[in-house]
């Protein structure tokens, strides 16, 4: 059975949604913002109202059949057929409470932001950056078969091929809350491809960073804080040279420095070099803001450190293993892209945390 105190916030929330369908039910006249505010609340509340509609006709079939179980013991046929309905009704009920536990877990206010995606090389020199260059790949197939939209917003190029630094921006359905635990070291370990007669397999390593997209409103970088330069890039090789206008952002309190020349007009590529800043410094804010949580809650899944290494992607035994879950998955599916099934493994681990935090004693 459901703890007292879920079964009141459950009632509430159960009260709160009738009365926001018969707001949107009465004769009078909604403006257009509040019309979709109330939409946007019963949708948020739906999937738990339902839920709890669910257990709650479970428990009123349960004493039913429970009756007539104990009214059949004289005859037998009847008696085990009620017995199997009483044992099945009784799983469903324990399966229902579990759902209605983890749709009461505090949700995750970024959960529904898109994302930077950024990647950077780490060590292992030239093979790092081939790496980082293969893990843009992945994340960018992975995106594409989400429908969300992916976009290559910024590269430092690496010396021979791949990349020092990219940055995808992914735009979607809750982005963030599926991407969140990707933060961390990806390690690799493969026979190098820039050294084709070496046999020996080496190991390298690019870091993931994933931060969530931030407005302007919602998060504010002072005037003084940033120093602004521009510059035109000219690029050979065409039959009339182009000039790009680059812009140079430096935050002084960080150090923090955003080169831009990928978009066509300087106002274009400082609006995404200001995106990129935004992003990394509302990121610098909730690692801050983790650490602390992180003190009471050592979560298996991770802390979302830059420093921790999360994957190792091995080519000789064709598996991919996430250390935090301690768990290994199929190489070739992840190199084209096909991320769910670790990505949902990490979400239900993150969440059976939660839920052991929230209910010790009280998990069906």
């Amino acid at each position: 059975m459901l703890d007292p105190h879920l079964l009141q916030q459950l009632r509430s929330i159960e009260q709160n949604y009738d009365e926001l369908i018969a707001k949107l039910q009465s004769p009078v006249d909604l403006s257009y913002e509040d019309l979709l505010r109330t939409h946007q609340s019963i949708t948020n509340l739906e999937e738990t109202v339902n839920k709890f509609r669910l257990w709650k006709q479970i428990q009123i079939d349960s004493i039913e059949i429970e009756q007539l179980f104990r009214d059949s013991e004289t005859d037998r046929e009847l008696y085990d057929l009620a017995n199997i309905e009483v044992l099945n009704l009784k799983q469903k009920s324990k399966e229902c409470e579990r759902e209605l536990q983890i749709l009461l877990l505090p949700k995750d206010p970024h959960d529904d932001r898109n994302v930077i995606l950024e990647v950077q090389a780490r060590t292992g020199g030239y093979e790092a950056e081939i790496w980082a260059s293969d893990l843009v790949r992945i994340y960018t197939h992975y995106a594409e078969n989400q429908s969300w939209k992916v976009k290559l917003v910024y590269t430092v190029e690496g010396e021979i091929a791949g990349f020092k630094v990219a940055m995808l921006e992914i735009i979607g359905d809750r982005v963030y809350g599926q991407l969140k635990f990707e933060s961390g070291i990806h390690e690799v370990q493969r026979y190098p491809l820039t050294e084709l007669t070496n046999k020996k397999m080496l190991t390298s390593a690019a870091t993931i960073s994933v931060m969530p997209e931030v407005s302007e409103g919602t998060f504010y970088i002072p005037a003084e804080d940033l120093e602004i330069s521009h510059y035109n890039y000219g690029f050979r090789g065409h039959p009339r040279p182009r000039e790009v206008y680059g812009c140079d952002l430096h935050h002084k309190p960080t150090g923090i420095s955003i080169l831009c020349y990928q978009e066509r007009t300087q106002r274009q590529n400082k609006e995404r070099a200001l995106q990129i800043m935004r992003a990394k410094l509302y990121d610098l804010k909730l690692r801050e803001q983790q650490e602390e949580v992180n003190l009471m809650r050592r979560s298996q899944v991770g802390t979302g450190s830059r420093s921790e290494k999360i994957r190792t992607y091995n080519y000789k035994d064709n598996r991919v293993t996430d250390h935090r879950l301690g768990h290994n998955f199929g190489l070739a599916q992840v190199l084209f892209g096909d991320l769910e099934e670790v990505i949902q493994s990490c979400i239900s681990q993150d969440r059976q945390e939660r839920l052991t935090m929230l209910f010790p004693d009280r998990l069906p």
